[in-house]
């Protein structure tokens, strides 16, 4: 297990780490978007429910990486934690954009 941040992507080429970046990123989006349809909150910005719910994704994808210990074929990284948070970052800012623009009218 390395603890430098992006040690596990740069093993290979730099492509190939570019694919592992946005895989990882794709695969937070559309829990950031769901967590966003079922919030109360439509405004775009910032608040402390995004912060809770940004403090669960890290929760879920730490505990996904704890369960790699335990793989042997798989190696647990942190920087996945911070892109699988960074993801749904930008999927609860998409899905309330998205909130915001249809509650309004599209006049944003």
């Amino acid at each position: 297990m390395s603890i430098l941040p992006f040690a596990s992507y740069l093993s290979g080429s730099y492509l190939n780490a570019l694919n592992d970046l946005l895989t990882k990123l794709a695969l937070a989006v559309p829990m950031g978007l769901a967590v966003s349809l079922v919030s109360r909150n439509r405004s775009p910005g910032f608040s402390w429910e995004m912060a809770a719910w940004l403090v669960g994704a890290g929760c879920l994808f730490t505990s996904i990486e704890l369960g790699q210990l335990f793989l042997p074929s798989r190696i647990p990284d942190p920087t996945d934690v911070a892109v699988g948070i960074v993801g749904t970052y930008l999927g609860l800012s998409l899905g309330r954009w998205l909130k915001s623009a249809a509650i309004d009218g599209g006049k944003t």
